[in-house]
């Protein structure tokens, strides 16, 4: 596991944070084109009104972070643990969210256009009030939007 250090910077772009240790970690509008965190522990992180292109998220634990606000293009979310995680106001717009655990995962009237939630884990233990699902994939998630 890394150290969570050299995070300082507002422009993170293209930086491996692979497993990194980054729990409660201050990210707040930051710049993530292209960076990684594969597999990093970020539970708590706060990545509130930050910025990028396809930031990877993959396998990482992003347990109650915060994403309130932010703007990413094509964000991997791919198996990670979202467990309570927040994305209220939030684009993720092309976000990939395949075998992600949504349970507890707060989405209030975050645009998940094109987004990607097949396989995803617990999406009817997740919060869409008010969310912008157009062209959302995953047929379990449409038949919850459809339930409500």
């Amino acid at each position: 596991m890394q150290e969570n250090k050299g995070i300082e910077a507002q422009d993170l772009s293209y930086q491996s944070l692979n497993n990194a240790d980054l729990a409660a970690a201050p990210l707040e509008k930051k710049i993530l084109n292209f960076t990684t965190f594969r597999g990093a522990i970020m539970i708590g992180a706060k990545l509130s009104e930050s910025t990028g292109r396809q930031p990877d998220f993959g396998g990482a634990d992003l347990s109650d972070a915060h994403f309130e606000k932010s703007t990413f293009r094509a964000p991997n979310f791919e198996g990670a643990i979202l467990r309570g995680a927040h994305f209220n106001g939030a684009s993720m717009i092309n976000a990939r969210f395949r075998g992600a655990d949504l349970e507890g995962a707060i989405f209030h009237y975050a645009d998940l256009k094109d987004a990607d939630f097949i396989d995803a884990l617990h999406v009817d233990k997740a919060d869409f009030h008010g969310a912008k699902t157009d062209d959302t994939w995953v047929s379990p998630f449409r038949a919850y939007r459809e339930s409500s």
